[in-house]
């Protein structure tokens, strides 16, 4: 009788049941394996991501900051550009200029021709320049692309404005 019982012929349909089943837990477990993966790479990322505030600051000496217009003509605006993340900016744009990279935590002064800033506006009659979108590109060491945009007005960046986003989600 014994020997019946392992040349039952149902044992056939229940090892193919039993693959069957041990496939599905196995792609059950590779799809939350890549999940993880996932999850893990977006917290590197965003323990490793740049983030630039800019600010609008009265002229300094030329010494102090780097100028961005071969050709200077006219009034010059300086900006200062703070890289409040954890990692570097690289490929910087802000109003066609290409900066240098800005490590993380360091400060960059920078100087613009007025006209490339406002777009040849002049300046109201309280003496201050009308309100302007500014846009800084870049990308962290790992390439991904970020933005940083805000609104000044008044020749001051406003707070309330400011807009970071990841470009490449």
């Amino acid at each position: 009788m014994l020997d019946q019982f392992w040349t039952w012929p149902g044992w056939a349909a229940i090892s193919s049941l039993a693959t069957i089943a041990a496939a599905i837990v196995v792609l059950k477990y590779t799809h939350e394996t890549i999940r993880l993966r996932r999850i893990a790479k977006d917290q590197l990322e965003a323990s490793m991501a740049p983030l630039l505030v800019l600010s609008i600051e009265k002229p300094r000496p030329e010494e102090d900051a780097t100028f961005f217009d071969p050709v200077h003509v006219g009034d010059a605006i300086s900006f200062t550009i703070r890289n409040y993340g954890k990692g570097a900016a690289l490929r910087t744009a802000l109003h066609g200029a290409v900066l240098p990279p800005i490590p993380a935590g360091q400060t960059l002064h920078c100087r613009m021709d007025v006209k490339k800033v406002y777009g040849g506006a002049s300046k109201t009659a309280d003496g201050h320049y009308p309100a302007v979108e500014h846009e800084i590109l870049y990308r962290s060491t790992s390439g991904r692309k970020y933005r940083t945009k805000c609104r000044s007005q008044r020749n001051k960046v406003s707070a309330e404005s400011l807009e970071y986003l990841r470009l490449d989600e």
